[in-house]
């Protein structure tokens, strides 16, 4: 739910700054099958994580760490860019606290339930991470 909020005050700031939406089909990103692989990684940690797939809950420290990787080796393809370098220092950020922890990205218990991520919490309470 996070992310739909995200995009609706991205395209409301985008109008207000008199931007076009049909300015995005102009943005040539390169090598764009890493942005996918990365948010397929990320997309199926959320996914199966709270299903309890053995292999996800193995190696979802290793698997999320790996997305970043990925997803800084995009943007230096994509670093001439404009903005890049505000997206490169938030993924940099992330994969700081991330690595830091573990492979994991700390969250509050009752953030979780707040954000309508009920089978996260409930994965969390049993000692799993998959954050």
């Amino acid at each position: 739910m996070l992310y739909v909020y995200i995009i609706i005050i991205s395209i409301i700031i985008g109008l207000l700054r008199n931007g076009k939406l049909s300015s995005l089909s102009q943005i040539s990103l390169k090598r764009i099958e890493l942005i996918v692989l990365a948010c397929l990684i990320q997309a199926g940690l959320v996914f199966l994580g709270p299903k309890k797939v053995k292999f996800v809950l193995d190696y979802s420290s290793y698997m999320i760490i790996f997305s970043y990787i990925v997803l800084l080796l995009a943007v230096w393809y994509n670093k001439w860019l404009k903005g890049i370098n505000f997206i490169a220092l938030g993924i940099i950020f992330n994969f700081i606290v991330i690595v830091a922890n573990g492979g994991h990205m700390p969250v509050l218990l009752s953030s979780l339930y707040k954000a309508g991520l009920n089978d996260f919490a409930l994965v969390l309470k049993e000692g799993t991470y998959v954050t």
